[in-house]
């Protein structure tokens, strides 16, 4: 209702400013940085919209095919799309509802088909504004029982308003396309923060599905949850997910992705070129203590259980001049880099440690040596305030966080 009133305040200042000859505000201003998503919710496939101001906005659509495989592209084919485009001749149909035209333009320089690094891309059209001459726009408020029948699907208000009767959110309906965009409402009642939310804190783990070729290291950082999903590939590769989530009032987590879906080398550290367009997700824990993994746009974690075997050891810590970075994790081994680092942050030299976790003991030690010096034996641990501790002889040191970057 406060929307509504809002609404009727903002036309009769219109028309006031009218009268008095002022410069006329575009109604299309309300959607100024809004994002408005198409999409069923789950399976690789999603267009966006970015508006600005006067009716203006960008847009993508991606659809990943993992799937759909051939000669020279064994990793899937990559339909998509960028685009700008313009609403214009904005009209007032009722409290509730504008309709404007509408007009769409593929960005210069996308190649139709191109292969590289095993995915074939294939240019399309921007799918679900690529029809349309005029949409229609509902503002919040809208009664669900005014809303086109053809358009509730793609509303989604069974997960993001169960119980509704009028629409949180603005909302486009391209008739044309059969196409329905949502912006998404923001959810004052989910908290990011594991420090207020205890219940959150059985997330923070690492977690490994059966086969060992999967994990998931569930981190507290800046006061949220950061999940990030590792499927250990042959050839020294890992395919990395990586979300921020929070968590929502019935105990899971809903994430969304945090940067893209990429490919790594576990030797050298380095990324494929490749990435992909990567979907939101939920994480549960099941009755049985086991984290289910819900990728809604692949469907990647279908069928996997991953069970927690004990602490998160990850990020940049520091002990005087020596940094530590917890690289990698398979099987219950770390890989452990050290620098020792000049006075200028310049890497003097360097180790490579190879860490064994101890579930019981919920440490890792860890082995190697700088070039030409003698073997070191170190064991990490966290102590009550979450910082990491170094052992080493008999010897505890409590580490400062790394705020370095390579």
């Amino acid at each position: 209702m406060k929307k509504i009133v809002l609404f009727l305040v903002a036309a009769v200042m219109l028309a006031a400013a009218v009268c008095a000859g002022a410069e006329t505000v575009n109604p299309l201003n309300q959607l100024n940085g809004q994002i408005f998503t198409f999409s069923s919710g789950a399976g690789g496939w999603c267009t966006d919209l970015y508006f600005t101001e006067n009716g203006s906005f960008t847009g993508d659509y991606h659809d990943s095919e993992m799937g759909e495989t051939g000669e020279g592209y064994p990793e899937g084919t990559l339909y998509g799309c960028v685009f700008h485009g313009q609403l214009s001749d904005p009209v007032t149909v009722d409290e509730f509802t504008l309709t404007a035209a509408i007009a769409v333009e593929a960005n210069e320089g996308q190649v139709p088909e191109v292969i590289a690094d095993g995915v074939r891309y294939v240019t399309t059209e921007p799918f679900g504004v690529a029809k349309a001459k005029t949409v229609t726009i509902y503002l919040p408020g809208t009664p669900v029982d005014r809303l086109p029948e053809a358009f509730l699907p793609w509303a989604h208000l069974q997960e993001i308003a169960p119980d509704a009767k009028v629409l949180p959110c603005y909302a486009i309906w391209s008739e044309a396309d059969e196409a329905g965009f949502i912006a998404y409402p923001e959810d004052d009642e989910i908290g990011y923060y594991p420090d207020e939310h205890p219940e959150s804190k059985v997330y923070l783990s690492t977690w490994v599905a059966e086969d060992g070729n999967w994990r998931i290291e569930m981190n507290g950082e800046d006061g949220g949850i950061r999940p990030a999903v590792y499927h250990r590939l042959g050839d020294n590769k890992e395919d990395i997910w990586e979300y921020a989530a929070a968590l929502g009032k019935n105990g899971e987590l809903a994430a969304v992705p945090f940067g893209l879906h990429y490919r790594q080398d576990t030797v050298s550290g380095n990324w494929d070129i490749t990435y992909y367009e990567d979907g939101d997700a939920t994480f549960t824990v099941n009755e049985n203590g086991k984290l289910i993994w819900n990728d809604l746009k692949e469907d990647a974690g279908k069928g996997l259980e991953f069970e927690k075997i004990g602490d998160f050891y990850g990020t940049r810590w520091m002990k005087g001049d020596i940094e530590v970075i917890f690289y990698d994790w398979y099987q219950g081994q770390y890989d452990i880099r050290l620098y020792q680092r000049g006075t200028n942050n310049e890497i003097l030299k360097d180790a490579i440690l190879k860490g064994d976790y101890d579930a019981v003991a919920g440490t890792v030690t860890a082995e190697g040596e700088f070039e030409g010096e003698d073997p070191i034996k170190v064991t990490f641990s966290y102590n009550d305030q979450n910082d990491m501790v170094w052992t080493e002889n008999g010897k505890s040191t409590v580490m400062e966080y790394s705020f370095l970057v390579d």
